[in-house]
């Protein structure tokens, strides 16, 4: 069995697991994400102030140590997530993946610019489907404007429900190279159903190319939804034919106890 058997069969099997586990309908996603969050009493506000105050007091003792590790941690979350002008930031995109026949998105000389669109079908049951749109437009090797459009649509004996999310998020690419990248970004999430919602959100992305032509992908966004955190993460591997790929795998959004997964079918193309 070759590398992307092997590669494809992980993937499915991880999908397949996970796909029979427990499963919400679009009403208790929306139900969790409109309840309020309580608020702490009075009586705890107090004894956190008493535990600040007794805090305090013993605060100056320990400023140089503070100080030390405030520079040795910023440091290291510097470079993780910024980074300088290493050798990191001469990667440039090839016309489409593979497009030299070794190299995944990114080689050493190439341009600055690119755009990739995707739509992807995702099933989580006979009555409840659901399907994306994603474009992502790279204006330089390290930044990009991604915007994704997120529908799911359930059938119900009086009528279908649908429950709709918005993305928008500027993407940093910290790490690139032949074999892959690394980036996060900020942004907002909109969530549109019986009531509407507009939160702010993070993301983040890995990108691997293994071997030609396949890739593997995870990607992942917290949101901040009405005070409710609301996850999002899907994993897929990718087939990529020219400009033009075909991805399958496992999509999960989640607040609370309630979430809505399924099997993931898509194709995708550079411009």
């Amino acid at each position: 069995m070759n590398k992307i058997s092997i590669i494809l069969l992980v993937i499915l099997s991880l999908s397949a697991n996970l796909l029979f586990s427990e499963k919400s309908d679009l009403k208790e996603f929306e139900t969790e994400v409109d309840k309020p969050v309580e608020s702490s009493s009075d009586e705890d506000n107090d004894s956190d102030y008493n535990s600040d105050s007794d805090y305090a007091s013993n605060l100056n003792d320990d400023d140089e140590e503070e100080g030390i590790f405030s520079q040795i941690f910023g440091f290291l979350i510097g470079e993780l997530f910024f980074g300088h002008r290493d050798q990191l930031w001469y990667y440039y995109f090839q016309d489409y993946p593979y497009a030299n026949g070794k190299d995944g998105r990114y080689i050493s000389m190439g341009k600055s610019f690119d755009f990739q669109i995707y739509s992807d079908y995702i099933y989580h049951s006979n009555k409840l489907t659901g399907h994306c749109i994603q474009g992502n437009l790279n204006v330089t090797p390290y930044l990009s404007l991604n915007g994704k459009y997120l529908e799911f649509t359930e059938e119900l004996k009086d009528d279908d429900y649908t429950l709709k999310f918005y993305d928008l998020y500027l993407d940093y690419y910290r790490f690139r190279g032949e074999y892959g990248s690394w980036s996060w970004g900020l942004g907002a999430k909109y969530m549109n159903g019986k009531k509407n919602y507009l939160g702010f959100s993070g993301n983040s992305e890995l990108e691997i190319f293994p071997v030609k032509p396949l890739s593997i992908k995870l990607a992942g966004n917290l949101s901040d939804i009405n005070k409710h955190l609301v996850t999002e993460w899907r994993g897929e591997a990718a087939l990529h034919l020219w400009k033009v790929r075909f991805n399958a795998g496992y999509h999960q959004i989640k607040t609370g106890d309630e979430s809505i997964e399924g099997l993931v079918l898509g194709v995708g193309i550079n411009l």
